[in-house]
């Protein structure tokens, strides 16, 4: 069972402005003046990276050390179950130049991911809520791949923690032997992460970045403001069982933080972390088969070789000449708006991207028109029947599991039953149009605002 829940997660973590403020805050008052994202990946050649999954991504803080080193087309995949940091992430990965893809979803979806997807999994600050994910991080690297992870010292802010037990005890609260967030830290941590890495990577480096957080008395609203986006994590016993005293420990722990200051004159916190850098996956083979490419000729069974032809690196057959095209895959997808302005949106059931909303859409089968497979989906994924009225846009799009695609979005009319979860999902839900979720597929966003627009 997880120390932290995912909700926990998300309350500490979901006001975007606050989190990019706090980690404003942090580099301002360290002492170490080096970024840790440069310093934990300037061991890896950058030349052979090519596909990155960025685990707990954020709003992009951990992308953003990308910038500079990535070369040539490089996609990257994030996960963090906070859907409101989707856009800042895009965004993010479009700033340094990458293809960007973001995940709502929890470490979960690893399993379903095929092995050796990535040249390079980075986790900054998050391992320590997922440790168990370790081994599905091994079985989807490279054979040649990288796995960096930045942690906490089991040390870290041990100055300010100390103040929390006597702080619960003076206003009546329980205060247990340890507090979760120090059992947090040493889930993963600079002193225990070898051990949890070991069984799963034959390389490991460990490199120690030694940092100290330094605040003077009058900037300690600056340390209020990290408690209070932090609450959920270094308060967690108050929140569950005493959560209307939040407030008065929060009050009474600045308070307690300020006397010291003005006492000492300034007041520093270990902010000891590590980078461990690991390779030579060790996960068992018969969960790292490579995958299989196409070796012989659908047409007559005969070896493929690779050649240049029509500009491309293409397959062809040896014997009779089959050439193999890798075409986008079609997918059809219904705009469905009632009377009150809002558009209907299904959430998936299962991986990749488990719990994200969409437009109802999937694959145009073999033999089936385009017109067709729209309305077979919106069957299948809400049971309602419908009258393709027009198309409303067609675009091309990359997915990391799917590869290329080509999205058509149809407006749907004279809509019939009442919608109810079917095929891959597990809800169905009318939103404002402009107001919907972050959707799984960012190219249907343009398809409801051409609905919008027209």
């Amino acid at each position: 069972m997880a120390l932290y829940t995912d909700q926990d997660i998300e309350r500490s973590y979901q006001d975007l402005d606050l989190h990019q403020a706090v980690s404003c805050m942090i580099y301002g008052h360290s002492t170490n003046r080096q970024d840790i994202r440069d310093f934990a990946l300037q061991s890896v050649d950058f030349s052979r990276v090519k596909n990155i999954l960025d685990l707990g991504c954020g709003f992009g803080f951990s992308t953003l050390g990308f910038q500079g080193k990535i070369q040539g087309i490089t996609h990257i995949v994030g996960i963090d179950i906070q859907e409101t940091y989707q856009k800042p992430f895009l965004h993010t990965c479009d700033s340094i130049g990458a293809i960007g893809e973001f995940h709502t979803s929890d470490v979960a979806e690893l399993a379903t991911y095929p092995p050796h997807s990535f040249d390079l999994v980075f986790s900054c600050f998050s391992l320590y809520f997922f440790p168990d994910a370790v081994r599905d991080i091994a079985r989807v690297l490279t054979d040649d791949g990288t796995f960096v992870a930045i942690t906490h010292s089991e040390e870290t802010l041990r100055e300010l923690i100390r103040h929390i037990p006597p702080t619960l005890e003076s206003l009546g609260l329980g205060v247990p032997e340890l507090l979760s967030i120090q059992k947090l830290l040493r889930t993963f941590s600079c002193e225990s992460g070898e051990d949890l890495l070991r069984p799963s990577f034959g390389e490991i480096g460990k490199k120690i970045f030694r940092n100290s957080l330094r605040f003077q008395p009058e900037e300690m609203a600056h340390l209020r403001l990290y408690l209070h986006m932090k609450k959920h994590l270094f308060l967690k016993e108050v929140c569950e069982v005493n959560p209307d005293s939040v407030g008065a420990v929060l009050n009474q722990l600045t308070a307690a933080l300020t006397a010291e200051a003005r006492v000492k004159g300034t007041l520093e916190f270990n902010k000891n972390d590590a980078a461990f850098i690991c390779r030579k996956p060790m996960v068992a083979r018969e969960e790292r088969p490579h995958p299989s490419s196409a070796r012989h000729c659908m047409a007559c069974g005969f070896r493929l070789v690779e050649k240049k032809i029509e500009g491309r690196r293409r397959a062809i057959c040896t014997e009779c000449g089959f050439i193999v095209y890798e075409n986008p895959l079609p997918v059809a997808a219904a705009v469905v708006v009632d009377a009150h302005h809002r558009v209907l949106l299904v959430r998936r059931a299962r991986h990749p991207m488990k719990g994200m909303w969409c437009l109802p859409c999937g694959f145009a089968e073999k033999d089936e028109s385009i017109e067709d497979a729209v309305l077979r989906e919106l069957q299948e994924e809400t049971h309602l029947t419908g009258r393709v009225k027009r198309l409303l846009d067609a675009v091309t799009a990359r997915n990391y599991f799917y590869g290329n695609l080509v999205m058509i979005s149809f407006e749907i009319t004279d809509v019939q039953g009442i919608p109810v979860p079917g095929d891959d999902t597990d809800a169905v839900r009318f939103f404002p149009i402009g107001q919907t979720p972050p959707l799984a597929f960012p190219c249907q966003e343009q398809a409801v605002e051409k609905y919008r627009e027209r």
